[in-house]
């Protein structure tokens, strides 16, 4: 039988008015990365940063991935969300997370390749997380670019202009 590992992950959404999308949490081996600065943004991320559906981020890259959980729902400001994520064990384990800032037309917070292989059984680390501008949508700020309450536009459109580039 193979040795399991379980992972408790916690996003406090620290905002004062920015919901945040339902948290993915993705547990992986060393060669996977979500994004890098600079870099393209994959289907899945544009997918998540633009409408906050983190299905296809999930999944994305399966080959490389142990395991992979989302939020229930939207995280609102002050609000936390608590993600359980298993795999078996390995040598080397990393964790990506990601989450939309739901009132912005690209903008996400998260993680990628963060090390977890050398924690214990009930150690901690705490990460505040940086916000990053997934490239693929222009900046207009133009009515209707942005989904949710802020307002109320179109999620995720194909269409639209993008820079190319986190």
């Amino acid at each position: 039988d193979a040795e399991m590992a379980t992972f408790e992950i916690t996003v406090t959404n620290l905002s004062a008015n920015q919901p945040l999308s339902p948290v993915a949490a993705l547990l992986h081996d060393a060669s996977y990365q979500a994004w890098s600065l600079g870099g393209s943004a994959s289907s899945g991320l544009e997918l998540l940063a633009e409408g906050g559906d983190n299905s296809t981020f999930i999944s994305d890259d399966a080959a490389m991935l142990m395991a992979s959980v989302s939020g229930a729902a939207p995280v609102g400001p002050g609000a936390s969300d608590t993600l359980m994520v298993t795999s078996d064990l390995t040598s080397v384990m990393q964790v990506t997370i990601a989450s939309m800032l739901v009132n912005t037309n690209d903008a996400f917070t998260g993680t990628t390749g963060l090390d977890v292989s050398n924690l214990a059984v009930g150690d901690s680390m705490k990460q505040y997380l940086p916000t990053y501008d997934a490239g693929t949508e222009a900046n207009d700020e133009m009515a209707g670019s942005i989904p949710g309450p802020a307002d109320g536009g179109v999620g995720f459109n194909a269409m639209r202009d993008d820079v190319d580039f986190v």
